[in-house]
């Protein structure tokens, strides 16, 4: 009974330590992609808003050429499959078989840098949580465990992306639970708390 008692024990601190160290990656590769897709989209919208002042007829072509790209690189490199946002967020939590591929991470980070240097109405929030979320998804599919932490996990990713943007980790903990998750529990505090600490540490 003891021993029973003890492997139940050294499990739960596995499980623990796995969910932690899992966690700590998550919020670097969403923090990375936050600040990365931040900094690159600052600095060539400065660029690009400079070069449109001192010619007004590129107030018209900017944007013309950013969706043309964006519409190439759909139907080319991610061969004809569309991003339908935060839906796909959804998609992904509410069901135990769908996952967020790895190319959603690329796909998005493209498409927000593209329609916001070009002069798009969108900003870069959507494709950072999305790009984010995507990461989250992918990382916990890496091992049979963290199924069961699947949302969590992809809160974390957000949560992340979030803080990044912001600078503020309690923004990105209100956006994961209220958006996506929608219910406190230990493993979402656990989780998203080590991700936007580490988030922070990097932003």
């Amino acid at each position: 009974m003891k021993k029973t008692t003890r492997i139940k024990k050294n499990h739960r601190l596995i499980v623990l330590q796995k969910l932690i160290i899992t966690s700590a990656v998550i919020g670097f590769l969403s923090a990375l992609l936050g600040n990365t897709l931040k900094k690159i989209t600052e600095h060539y919208e400065a660029i690009f808003f400079t070069l449109a002042q001192q010619h007004w007829l590129l107030y018209l072509l900017f944007p013309i050429l950013g969706f043309s790209i964006i519409y190439f690189l759909r139907q080319t490199l991610f061969r004809k499959k569309e991003n339908k946002g935060i839906k796909e967020i959804y998609e992904s939590t509410e069901s135990k078989n769908k996952n967020l591929p790895a190319y959603k991470v690329s796909s998005h980070f493209l498409n927000g840098l593209i329609t916001v240097i070009f002069g798009g109405s969108t900003g870069i929030e959507v494709s950072t949580v999305v790009a984010s979320a995507a990461i989250g998804s992918v990382v916990q599919q890496k091992e049979n465990l963290f199924k069961r932490y699947k949302t969590q996990l992809i809160c974390a990713g957000i949560a992340s992306g979030i803080t990044a943007l912001f600078g503020s980790p309690f923004a990105g903990l209100i956006f994961a639970y209220e958006v996506i998750s929608r219910k406190w529990s230990r493993s979402f505090l656990l989780t998203n708390g080590v991700a936007v600490a580490v988030a922070f540490a990097f932003t």
